[in-house]
């Protein structure tokens, strides 16, 4: 299919300016709003300091479970964005927190990344190993080191009744060179093999976006969620009662959207333009 492309002359700027002008508060996503691996996207830094210096609260929504807060808000900080540390909230705290309020004392068989296993480690769970006989909870998160022998035991967990919760439903994620496969591709996997249906704690849960606006100490009514993925970041804004804006400057759109956010913009450079306008008008 073709990509399509989009601009605020889907909604004049007018109408544009208004849906925006209640904004007290931002969630952002990262790959591809804010940073492409090691560079800041175009805008970025300057959108980010215009948020600090109007005083609105913002905050990082991430469903990459491979890498802690604290990694993701150095690289931010290396970028020249500035986030506080308990402003940035990534799939796997969320799975941790998830698995330990449903199932309080469980049994956990953590598939994934190094940092997967420490989240849940931090909660009131007992994580077992593969060679466990049983366990209440299979919690996968994405991890490139993953091996068939992780996954079959998983499924013989999976297939002796234990449920599956996993970090983020995103099939691919973009690295330089191609794609890679992300933790809903894996998921797919285990749902088949496993007889059991996966329960995706990231984005677009709306749960997710909860512990964000927690963090910002805003509503949702006042809080503009902005993000590259529709059916993700743009979808789950919507069902948690969210305005949001699509920004261009990450994964394309293809054919016809089936989603539709507050605003499409090219950049950040221009999402700054409106809120200003907001503010001023």
């Amino acid at each position: 299919m073709n990509e399509m492309s989009h601009d605020p002359g889907d909604r004049s700027r007018a109408d544009a300016i208004q849906a925006l002008a209640g904004v007290r508060g931002v969630l952002f996503d990262l790959d591809g709003v804010l940073y492409r691996w090691e560079q800041a996207i175009p805008g970025a830094c300057e959108f980010v300091k215009f948020l600090a210096d109007a005083g609105i609260p913002y905050a990082a929504l991430s469903n990459n479970s491979q890498t802690g807060p604290e990694n993701l808000r150095d690289r931010l900080a290396r970028l020249g964005m500035h986030f506080p540390l308990e402003r940035v909230i990534t799939s796997a705290t969320a799975a941790a927190s998830y698995v330990a309020k449903l199932w309080p004392g469980s049994r956990v068989h953590v598939v994934g990344s190094s940092y997967m296993h420490q989240a849940m480690a931090n909660v009131n769970v007992q994580c077992v190993g593969q060679d466990a006989e049983e366990a209440d909870v299979v919690a996968l998160g994405m991890s490139m080191d993953l091996t068939m022998v992780q996954l079959a035991e998983a499924v013989r967990m999976l297939r002796d009744g234990a449920e599956l919760v996993a970090t983020n439903p995103d099939a691919m994620l973009p690295v330089p060179g191609g794609f890679q496969p992300e933790c809903g591709a894996v998921a797919a996997l285990l749902e088949m093999a496993g007889g059991r249906t996966a329960r995706f704690v990231g984005k677009p849960n709306p749960e997710f976006f909860t512990q964000g606006l927690a963090a910002i100490g805003r509503s949702a009514g006042e809080t503009l969620m902005i993000g590259d993925t529709l059916e993700v970041d743009i979808l789950g804004a919507t069902q948690s009662g969210l305005c949001s804006a699509f920004v261009a400057t990450g994964n394309p759109i293809e054919g016809e959207p089936a989603i539709e956010p507050t605003v499409f913009v090219d950049d950040l450079f221009e999402l700054r333009r409106l809120l200003q306008a907001g503010r001023t008008g």
